[in-house]
């Protein structure tokens, strides 16, 4: 038959056994208490870094959205600027042509102002 061994310890004994083996016990869970206190810190500091690094990302792209559209602008106006140009030049050309007629001028003064003014506006 099968005898347990605590049954030959005095009372005594038995509670230092147990105290022992609690005591153990509760060092034991200090340690590992503290060890999960140590990754959670360690992964709040990495969750922090994440989401500071996609602020830094998402302020980079509303940045370069930013120039895209001002390049973009400063594009079409160029474009528009070279457009209107090239018909300021044709018309200078026009007018050369003409000889100087009376009647050219006047033309190319209006086409001129009709110009310049449609600049201004599409630049506002």
């Amino acid at each position: 038959m099968y005898c347990d061994p605590s049954f030959s310890k005095t009372p005594n004994e038995l509670i230092r056994t147990k105290l022992l083996s609690s005591t153990s016990i509760f060092f034991n869970l200090q340690a590992m208490e503290q060890q999960i206190k140590a990754k959670e810190n360690q992964s709040e500091g990495a969750s922090n870094a994440v989401k500071n690094l996609e602020m830094h990302h998402v302020a980079g792209l509303t940045d370069l959205r930013g120039r895209v559209a001002r390049y973009s602008f400063q594009l079409i106006v160029h474009l528009y600027s070279g457009m209107t140009g090239c018909k300021v030049n044709a018309l200078v050309k026009i007018q050369q042509q003409s000889g100087g007629k009376c009647h050219w001028k006047g033309q190319l003064r209006m086409q001129i102002g009709i110009l310049i003014s449609s600049v201004r506006s599409n630049l506002t």
